[in-house]
């Protein structure tokens, strides 16, 4: 299970690698960095679970990748809809339509992280051909 981490961290760095044009303004770079690592805390294990769920259900490789790719958008949609629920003071600041451009930023780095784990993902979910011995066995 250290493949979700794996990619989770380069998804991060490449976030972080990602929004280095806002060093303008210093504070919103370093804001957004904070909120990446504190939300993303909640992406990672919504996106945990559906990793675990998969790899409990022995899910062909296809597949896996399909529904990875989708749970990148719903694990930061859910860790940016509790940012945008929270009472910090912050929150009107990241529903402005210049700042919404943060987790579509988050969704690319997921999925280029995920691109990049590709081989690794593949190696997890190959599962050997169930024979037909198998079978007979699990039936009866």
């Amino acid at each position: 299970m250290k493949l979700p981490f794996l990619i989770y961290l380069k998804a991060l760095a490449i976030y972080l690698l990602l929004t280095l044009p806002s060093l303008i303004i210093f504070p919103i770079y370093l804001l957004s960095a904070w909120y990446a690592i504190i939300s993303g805390c909640l992406a990672l294990a919504s996106f945990l679970l559906v990793f675990y769920i998969l790899q409990v259900a022995k899910t062909h490789y296809l597949w896996v990748t399909i529904i990875l790719g989708l749970a990148i958008p719903f694990a930061v949609g859910v860790a940016y809809r509790e940012l945008i629920a929270s009472e910090m003071p912050e929150r009107a600041f990241w529903t402005m339509d210049d700042y919404t451009a943060f987790p579509v930023l988050a969704i690319i780095a997921g999925w280029i992280s995920l691109y990049k784990n590709n081989a690794r993902i593949k190696k997890q979910f190959s599962h050997p051909p169930i024979t037909q011995i198998e079978t007979i066995s699990v039936q009866s």
